[in-house]
């Protein structure tokens, strides 16, 4: 009976909120309960995670056993979006890149595959398996704890059906909160089963905590290096010798990185407009090339590329340039080079090299 009481005042609390955000004319950071349950926008926003699902689970079938890595759904959905067939006939998406595939099980599954999909739900299972354990054999004063923590949780994965915010402090916080409750009353409501059965963890825990700190330490160590070295060029005014080598740096410490490739390529456009000049043309038309080999599915590489081509007269491979970073105008927004008139011309009339 509390409980019910609880969710109706929930709900009724909510309803009243979102009626006077509604009459103040103020933009939420939300989606509205009228625009969730009625209007085409809903529908669409409910039909593009559809999109996305799908293109995660084309990215696992690719990458099935390791996945793609972390995060690395915005990355690849643009590339598996234009190549597979959609399940929803007619269905578009024109708001850009999606930050995460919305859906915490299928997006694990595209950038963790099979082992990091196979731990999760094995986690979740004796996670279950103990609060079911808790709550018909602890204590009456500890099973309503046990009961709302197990609650909690739920409710997390529930809405990471169509969400992904594992990597957001708010919830993985609390989610882990929540975890570390439950092995804490286990615990102290069944102290003699928890010391025989971890006897053996136990007394390797110290060693094994020191292996894992050691292999985290050096990879987290390398990252905050090479975002120092692209924020550094990035919020500090610098000359342009100090921002090559800052790129040198990050290159060095991310060598399968391509970002610093980019942003000199970048930075030389932005000269060449200045003062066009051949050798800044070619260094950034380099620094592109070697880019698009290490990120084959950032459609930036190819826009450039394409324009540069045109610049200097190869219409031929500037066009299929160009026509392959125009499919990708849905999730991005190639920026233009001001090509003149005659190559645009010239771009049209070309033909496309057969490969």
């Amino acid at each position: 009976m509390p409980l019910l009481q609880g969710v109706i005042i929930s709900v009724v609390i909510y309803l009243i909120i979102d009626l006077i955000i509604k009459d103040f004319n103020v933009t939420p950071n939300r989606t509205s309960l009228s625009d969730l349950t009625t209007g085409i926008g809903a529908w669409g926003q409910s039909l593009n995670r559809v999109i996305f699902w799908q293109g995660a689970l084309e990215i696992f079938k690719d990458h099935w056993l390791i996945g793609s890595g972390p995060l690395s759904f915005a990355l690849l959905f643009p590339k598996y979006y234009i190549n597979v067939i959609h399940i929803i006939n007619g269905q578009t998406f024109s708001s850009g890149r999606p930050p995460s595939a919305h859906n915490l099980f299928v997006q694990t599954a595209s950038d963790s595959g099979l082992i990091g999909i196979g731990l999760l739900l094995t986690f979740l299972a004796f996670f279950y398996l103990r609060t079911y354990k808790l709550f018909f054999n602890s204590d009456l004063k500890i099973q309503p704890t046990v009961f709302y923590i197990a609650l909690a949780v739920t409710a997390f994965l529930i809405h990471g059906l169509v969400e992904y915010n594992w990597p957001g402090s708010m919830f993985i916080y609390h989610f882990t909160i929540f975890i570390f409750t439950i092995s804490f009353i286990e615990k102290k409501q069944f102290p003699k089963e928890i010391v025989n059965a971890s006897s053996v963890l136990a007394n390797n825990t110290p060693t094994l905590g020191a292996v894992v700190l050691f292999l985290t330490l050096i990879p987290s160590i390398q990252f905050y290096k090479y975002q120092n070295a692209l924020d550094r060029s990035l919020f500090k005014e610098n000359g342009f010798a100090e921002f090559q080598s800052l790129m040198g740096k990050a290159k060095q410490i991310c060598p399968r990185c391509d970002r610093p490739y980019m942003k000199i390529a970048e930075k030389l456009l932005t000269r060449y407009r200045a003062n066009p000049d051949d050798r800044i043309l070619n260094a950034a038309k380099n620094q592109l090339r070697e880019g698009r080999k290490l990120n084959p599915y950032n459609p930036h590489y190819m826009g450039y590329l394409g324009q540069i081509l045109a610049i200097q007269g190869d219409y031929n491979e500037a066009l299929d340039l160009i026509r392959e970073a125009a499919s990708f105008n849905r999730t991005h927004h190639i920026t233009k080079l001001r090509l003149s008139t005659v190559q645009l011309w010239r771009i049209d009339h070309a033909k496309p090299n057969i490969r």
